[in-house]
């Protein structure tokens, strides 16, 4: 933990309780500041404020216009009792890191102990190369390889038609989450909130309020109506992460508001109407659990007005070094260490490397080789010694050879190239796999629509 983190504790009531509980496990200094006062964010300029808000009346407003005109961006914003309208005031002034308690306490908790770990506050001069910059630009977050280019000009396309759902695809750490914010923020909502909720964070029995929301009395612990993320979302955008985790009876549930266009809170009577765009995500093969009967087809295609793939980065080569610059010039920055550079060894390395965990890898990688470093130049070694290295090399697995697992491709050296290999051994895998495209794709290391295309290709 970082002991010299100072942490302020800024609210519109002297009721902080909860927070102070919740920051009372790290090893930071916190202090409570009973008065919202404009001139505490030099002293917090290496901290952080958590800044709680209750109600809406004009001391807190002016506060957080404060905050806003300072550009102190070492702010995490708690909006207490439900109160949305709060929720939308923040989000609509640009601040992105809002909880609403106390139904996302555990969402707060796990935020702020990844940061302090992590050490990921920053001073308000960061470079507008930062990461936080380049996460809220669609431009920037494609990377530089032609199909990330290509991806670039359909996300833009799509974020501009904002009435239509959209569903991102990829593999673990591509960006997913990310390229739904880009998204809102390109298109016309970006005013509105941006609600984010990752389906499997919360147990299933409790999503359902989470999503709706509930009125007092619902059920035994129902002391307190509760908002839910549909309705925080108004008019904005709502993204459901690992969509594909939801049980049938949520589906169902969440299938009948899409169609309907409104729902109601658990214990309810009123229709609360959906105005926010729906974006989900998922590295599962949908159409492969519609046939296996374990996700809803209807909801697909009402959810799936849209899709966009992000390729992992192994078909994307272009975009490892470009991300790899990046994130060096980020953490070159954040830990006041000079411009550090990649050797050629180094630069082979990365683009050679498989990449299984994809740019949330290279990113964790990266970070961890410059803490480690003792010289200007980060070589292969430090590199290597910073992944943890799958049991895949680029091309073959590692895992002893069977009878069962060898594959024996008869082929005419003198009328086939490199092409016509993939297209033959693509074919091979995928008759051991009985047929199975999912299972096919993952152990030739592709995409489904890249497999399509080897598949079909005379």
């Amino acid at each position: 933990m970082n002991n010299n983190l100072k942490i302020g504790i800024v609210s519109d009531t002297h009721d902080v309780a909860i927070i102070r509980s919740l920051l009372s496990k790290f090893e930071t200094k916190t202090y409570f500041i009973p008065d919202m006062q404009e001139n505490i964010f030099a002293e917090y300029i290496d901290g952080v404020l958590v800044v709680q808000v209750t109600k809406n009346d004009p001391n807190t407003a002016q506060f957080l216009h404060n905050i806003k005109e300072n550009e102190f961006k070492n702010a995490i914003f708690v909006i207490n009792g439900g109160n949305a309208s709060a929720v939308t005031n923040v989000a609509r002034m640009g601040f992105s890191d809002i909880f609403a308690f106390p139904y996302e306490i555990y969402k707060f908790d796990s935020f702020i102990s990844d940061k302090i770990q992590n050490q990921h506050f920053h001073a308000p001069d960061m470079p507008t190369n930062s990461i936080t910059e380049v996460y809220s630009d669609i431009d920037n977050i494609c990377g530089v390889d032609p199909k990330s280019k290509e991806l670039l000009k359909l996300a833009k396309k799509v974020a501009i038609n904002p009435s239509a759902n959209l569903i991102l695809l990829g593999e673990t750490g591509t960006g997913k989450g990310v390229m739904a914010k880009a998204i809102h923020n390109f298109s016309d909502k970006r005013s509105s909130p941006f609600i984010d909720i990752i389906c499997t964070a919360i147990p299933s029995n409790l999503l359902e309020s989470e999503l709706f929301g509930y009125e007092k009395g619902a059920f035994t612990d129902a002391k307190t109506s509760k908002i839910g993320l549909f309705e925080l979302a108004e008019d904005g955008t709502i993204f459901l992460d690992e969509i594909a985790d939801l049980s049938m009876q949520l589906q169902s549930k969440l299938l009948r508001a899409i169609e309907k266009k409104y729902f109601r809170r658990i214990g309810g009577i009123k229709d609360i109407p959906i105005n926010a765009r729906i974006i989900s995500a998922t590295n599962k093969d949908l159409l492969e659990m519609i046939n296996r009967k374990e996700f809803r087809q209807d909801l697909y295609y009402r959810l799936n007005v849209l899709s966009l793939e992000i390729l992992p980065l192994r078909e994307r080569r272009e975009d490892i070094i470009f991300f790899a610059e990046k994130f060096l010039n980020e953490f070159s920055e954040r830990f006041g260490l000079k411009k550090l550079k990649f050797d050629k060894d180094a630069v082979d390395y990365l683009y050679n490397h498989n990449w299984p965990g994809n740019i949330r890898e290279l990113r964790h990688a990266i970070e961890r080789a410059i803490l480690l470093s003792e010289s200007e130049k980060l070589t292969r070694n430090s590199l290597q010694n910073s992944v943890k290295e799958s049991n895949e090399t680029r091309f073959f697995t590692k895992a002893p050879l069977t009878g069962s697992n060898i594959v024996k491709l008869d082929v005419n050296y003198k009328h086939t190239d490199l092409n016509g290999v993939d297209i033959i051994y693509a074919r091979e895998v995928l008759k051991r796999e009985d047929g199975n495209k999912s299972r096919t794709a993952k152990l030739l290391g592709v995409s489904r629509p890249k497999l399509d295309k080897l598949l079909n290709t005379n």
